[in-house]
């Protein structure tokens, strides 16, 4: 099932970044999911 997360995002180079939800769609054959927490 996707999951709906919050992402740090830039939409182009120079410009500056911004906090999204964005949507990370299931593992297709011969993918992983890994998370990464940052403290």
């Amino acid at each position: 099932m996707a999951q709906q997360v919050s992402g740090v995002v830039s939409h182009s180079r120079g410009k500056p970044v911004s906090v999204e939800t964005i949507t990370v769609p299931d593992p297709g054959p011969g993918e992983v999911l890994r998370s990464v927490v940052v403290l």
